[in-house]
């Protein structure tokens, strides 16, 4: 098994030596650019907002996991979600349910299409209604009817706004534009400008990273069942 592992790092490093010399060589005026008479645009479809801020969730996670298949030794990294990785996946998932209220965006399958007036129109309420400020966006689901009328996703709500407050709501000094809660995605350290004294973030106080990925697991399910959003997609052939 040792001569395994000694072997598969070899592998591994000459694998990495030949992609970071590929970097390396790349024109420095490369651009990654869609097919001709292709664009990059929008996403629509509300379940894949709410798998990838799931996956946002889970990172951690599935550190851990490539740490163990690797052999890596150490304290597992599954304890804690810091807060850049919550805030960001958060609001990906909580987008991903307010797009479940338009009946265009549930029934996408993988090759549906919407117009490009359509994609801005949803683009400009995502950017300018909901914003990045987490507790304004579940205050504008919570008036969701069918939000309101369903347990689950009422009490998802409640648990993350009261989870947002508690645990990730930003520490850090808005800019004149009001943005704290992007600014907050930055790494951040606590001053004490009177006494000329700083410390480091310490992640001792953040929740279970398992049992914040449960929640808005279980929480992707029952949004899931609400709408119907799998047998949507199943019926445009997605």
């Amino acid at each position: 098994m040792r001569l395994i592992q000694d072997q598969n790092q070899l592998e591994e490093e000459k694998e990495y030596r030949a992609w970071y010399a590929a970097l390396l060589l790349l024109r420095e005026d490369y651009k990654r650019e869609p097919k001709k008479e292709w664009t990059a645009d929008l996403e629509l479809q509300p379940l894949r907002w709410m798998q990838l801020g799931l996956t946002l969730i889970q990172s951690p996670k599935i550190t851990a996991y490539v740490q163990l298949a690797n052999g890596v030794q150490g304290p597992p990294l599954s304890s804690f979600l810091p807060y850049p990785v919550f805030q960001a996946g958060a609001e990906i998932f909580l987008k991903g349910m307010w797009l479940c209220r338009y009946e265009d965006c549930r029934l996408l399958g993988h090759n549906s299409y919407i117009g490009p007036a359509r994609r801005g129109e949803v683009f400009k309420e995502l950017r300018n209604k909901l914003g990045h400020n987490l507790l304004q966006i579940i205050e504008l689901l919570r008036g969701i009817r069918e939000y309101q009328a369903d347990e689950t996703s009422s009490d998802f709500l409640k648990a993350i706004r009261a989870l947002i407050c508690r645990d990730y709501f930003p520490a850090f000094q808005a800019d004149a534009r009001g943005s704290e809660w992007a600014s907050a995605r930055y790494p951040k350290r606590f001053y004490n400008d009177e006494a000329g004294q700083a410390g480091a973030d310490s992640f001792s106080h953040y929740p279970s990273q398992p049992f914040v990925e449960r929640l808005f697991r279980e929480a992707q399910q029952g949004v899931d069942d609400l709408w119907g959003l799998k047998a949507g997609l199943s019926s445009v052939g997605g």
